[in-house]
């Protein structure tokens, strides 16, 4: 029963601490949707989760979905190029073509920014982002596309409701599992 006890906890642990180190993507985008069909509103948060130690601040960002002519922008930011689109391909990036892009204001290191709503008659099932930093130190992640003082990030938004991550769920069953190997090997000992 105490070796049963001991391996459990150890596995809890090892859970606990690999958990523990996993790291958030340097960029993250989601967003909620409201509204009704064929009138939706989807508000994105941009978070800026570049190291403090960087000092790399997001002001440049774009998104792969329709241009929106009444989009509804957080103080500070603008619509780019009155509305010219924006590929990272010439960057090291993808040659998705972002239609709606955004600059000019600043998403510090440790900072999420929201009220970037994009009005849509159709919820689209993927909708790919990019974000460029600069300011600060050189960032050469391999979660960017182009490194140094001005690094940029590619992904893909979530929806918030998405973004919830079952962990009590798996340690439960992982305990059990063990529990039930336990139990087993404790009922067929000669």
């Amino acid at each position: 029963m105490k070796k049963l006890t001991l391996s459990l906890l150890l596995a809890l642990f090892i859970l606990v601490g690999v958990n523990g180190n996993a790291r958030a993507s340097s960029i993250a985008v989601d967003y909620t949707v409201s509204g009704t069909s064929g009138n939706y509103a989807l508000d994105f948060t941009l978070s800026n989760n570049i190291p403090a130690s960087y000092n790399q601040g997001v002001y440049f960002f774009g998104l792969d979905i329709a241009k929106d002519p009444a989009v509804s922008l957080p103080t500070g930011w603008g619509v780019w190029g009155s509305g010219l689109s924006w590929s990272n391909a010439g960057y090291g990036g993808s040659s998705i073509t972002y239609t709606s892009v955004f600059y000019g204001g600043m998403v510090a290191s440790g900072s999420s920014l929201s009220g970037f709503t994009i009005h849509t008659a159709v919820i689209p099932t993927t909708i790919h982002f990019y974000a460029f930093a600069n300011r600060g130190s050189a960032y050469n992640g391999a979660d960017a596309f182009h490194t140094g003082t001005n690094p940029g990030f590619e992904g893909v938004a979530t929806t918030a409701a998405t973004t919830a991550v079952p962990e009590p769920s798996t340690l439960l069953m992982l305990g059990s599992g063990l529990a039930g190997l336990g139990f087993i090997r404790r009922k067929f000992k000669i």
